[in-house]
């Protein structure tokens, strides 16, 4: 997706503290719990199916992100590395240190969060083309900034993002293979939180994804 920044998070309005540990809110990568099986299709065909539109009005700065509004007091990025690490992060004020991550994209383990962006799973231009350019200015920097919804914001390589871009599962799939069953079931199960369509070879594309994971039905 276009979401990234692989620099740690510094917030202005945070004091810096002296060096911290900080435990995650699980001692697992937080996976989403999206509906699975069969109920994973029939939200998939309760999405709305709509030609994109509005790509040549999109504007990145259109949906304000990272932003200073969790329980931390630091941005977006900092609560997502802190929320996602498998151990407990090393913290300077609202710089994460380190930690470790799973990719979930590529597999890899990660330790330094300078490798990592924070991929919106939903990348910001696809929210755009299917709904997004309706909504107002709050409605789209809720949206960039989901934390209350584990599947919207994900920490990845920089490689991965970058890889994946802006593009929909009918031209990304993860290299993970062992990740593109719960991908698939967490794309439509954001999609349906914030009422976004999609188009017809997205869809197509997900419902191949959900066969081979022997949980959908041609």
């Amino acid at each position: 997706s276009q979401t990234q920044t692989s620099s740690p998070s510094s917030s202005p309005s945070a004091t810096p503290t002296p060096s911290a540990s900080v435990t995650p809110e699980s001692t697992t990568q937080p996976v989403a719990k999206p509906e699975q099986g069969t109920e994973a299709v029939a939200a998939l065909d309760k999405l709305t199916v709509a030609e994109e539109s509005g790509s040549d009005t999109y504007d990145r700065e259109q949906f304000k992100h990272w932003v200073s509004k969790n329980s931390s007091g630091c941005d977006t990025r900092f609560a997502v590395l802190v929320t996602e690490s498998l151990v407990k992060t090393k913290i300077s004020g609202c710089t994460v240190i380190s930690g470790e991550w799973k990719s979930v994209y590529d597999g890899q383990t990660v330790t330094d969060p300078k490798k990592l962006d924070i991929d919106h799973m939903i990348p910001l231009k696809e929210a755009w083309e299917s709904g997004a350019s309706q909504w107002d200015a709050t409605k789209r920097e809720a949206f960039a900034n989901d934390l209350d919804f584990a599947p919207s914001l994900v920490a990845v390589t920089a490689g991965s993002n970058r890889s994946k871009s802006d593009r929909d599962p009918a031209g990304y799939i993860p290299t993970d293979t062992s990740n593109r069953c719960s991908y698939a079931a967490n794309w439509i199960a954001v999609k349906t939180k914030w009422n976004l369509s999609l188009d017809s070879a997205e869809k197509t594309a997900i419902r191949e994804q959900l066969n081979s994971c022997g949980t959908g039905e041609q």
